[in-house]
């Protein structure tokens, strides 16, 4: 239970839905469904009205918007819901932003964090603990402080929110640049070198999960957001609040991806297949790799796969006429540095 502008209320969150009494005891009904790219929120019977926010690099809410007249026009300043400017360490701006005040408005704002007003404190819920944009620090103590001994655990995105977002206020996950033409030579000479490392660390992989490592790993030792397409159909993003570290992350995209579903995220490519293109026919995905110098191919291509079960990679090969596929970012990567043109 908690208190807002002096009235009493109880606010429930069940995965999306949230619901809300208008009084202490009240019973609690649905105030809005929120999803990535805004939320629903309930007019009346069977009527709903369907919201869309517009968010920056690190999460932030800046615009909200309604088709509120069903033109299929976004007018301005008619359809505006919200508009949101922050300081550089997420206290709001005050100024005459477009505003539809008969409205409640989206909370989830900062880093896309639900902020709180109860009692005029205005904290952003991170869930590990919370945060007040007014001084820049948590309130309580960073549960991984030991990661961090560098810096006091009351620090907020180690003083560079511009660039970090920490994604449930107990570890930072950098974003500081999008794919780009580093990206393309550089993600070849890491997946030869990381592969090399899971077999010398003994690490067990099934083929997906292998794939999908390799990336995560890249991404996050270089500051790029990344995200994956689950057997469900739905995109799971570093961005997101989904996970704490890049080890968490990890975990949860070898639990919801497989081999077919992550064919939504890669492209056909033609031509020479690099180290870090992969085969993958829905169902075991190989990755391409390095010659051996002491290994013979022919004509083949070298590769390396994990398996079912779970095991350590091993080195194998693929026909040269396979079809070859990479990651769309690495595409992305390529693009930008003139190799290729879409």
């Amino acid at each position: 239970m908690t208190v807002e502008r002096g009235a009493l209320y109880v606010q429930g969150h069940i995965n999306g839905l949230e619901y809300r009494t208008n009084g202490g005891g009240g019973t609690l009904t649905l105030e809005s469904i929120y999803h990535a790219e805004g939320r629903i929120t309930p007019l009346g019977g069977s009527n709903y009205q369907y919201e869309y926010t517009i968010k920056d690099h690190l999460g932030n809410a800046r615009l909200t918007f309604a088709d509120l007249n069903a033109n299929s026009i976004v007018d301005v300043p008619g359809d505006i819901l919200q508009e949101n400017h922050y300081y550089p360490f997420g206290m709001n701006m005050s100024y005459g932003w477009m505003n539809n005040t008969g409205l409640i408005d989206n909370r989830y704002q900062y880093n896309g964090k639900e902020l709180n007003d109860d009692f005029g404190l205005n904290w952003n819920d991170y869930g590990a603990r919370w945060y007040d944009a007014s001084v820049g620090r948590w309130w309580s103590v960073d549960p991984l402080a030991n990661k961090f001994s560098n810096t006091t655990p009351y620090n907020s995105f180690l003083s560079n929110p511009l660039n970090i977002v920490d994604i449930q206020g107990d570890s930072s996950w950098p974003v500081t640049r999008q794919w780009d033409a580093q990206d393309f030579e550089g993600y070849s000479d890491f997946v030869d070198s990381e592969i090399k490392n899971m077999k010398t660390n003994a690490e067990e992989f099934d083929c997906a999960d292998l794939a999908t490592t390799l990336l995560i790993r890249y991404s996050s030792e270089n500051n790029l957001e990344v995200s994956f397409t689950s057997v469900d159909g739905k995109a799971i993003s570093s961005s997101s609040d989904i996970a704490s570290s890049p080890e968490e992350f990890e975990k949860i995209v070898k639990q919801t991806t497989n081999a077919k579903s992550i064919m939504n995220d890669m492209e056909k490519i033609m031509g020479i297949p690099k180290p870090g293109y992969m085969t993958n026919n829905g169902f075991h995905v190989n990755i391409v790799t390095s010659p051996d110098p002491n290994t013979i191919y022919g004509s083949e291509v070298p590769s390396t796969s994990g398996s079912l079960p779970a095991r350590v990679p091993k080195d194998s090969s693929v026909s040269p006429s396979s079809t070859f596929l990479r990651w769309d970012v690495i595409s992305e990567a390529a693009r930008s540095a003139y190799y290729e043109k879409k």
